[in-house]
């Protein structure tokens, strides 16, 4: 899959302070220059928090100076499936 191949800079479950004092940890960034993808693992149905906290997580980002170019959450139940925010 393009955001597992070989050459990209990932961050796993990395701690970040928000500029608010907060501390998030997203499940997986992606980055390739300025550009940052995010991808969130989730269980159970689709709830519209999840979508707010990708959003937060991006906000985050953003206020780095990278470009948000996804924000994917993969839902991992007896099917994988995949939500793009």
């Amino acid at each position: 899959s393009l955001y597992y191949k070989e050459g990209l800079t990932i961050r796993n479950e990395t701690e970040i302070f928000t500029a608010a004092g907060e501390v998030i940890r997203p499940d997986r960034i992606v980055i390739q220059g300025d550009s940052a993808t995010l991808i969130d693992y989730k269980t159970g149905q689709k709830d519209p928090a999840y979508s707010e906290q990708l959003n937060t997580y991006a906000r985050a980002l953003e206020s780095m100076g990278f470009v948000v170019a996804n924000k994917i959450i993969v839902y991992i139940n007896e099917e994988v499936t995949t939500e793009f925010i």
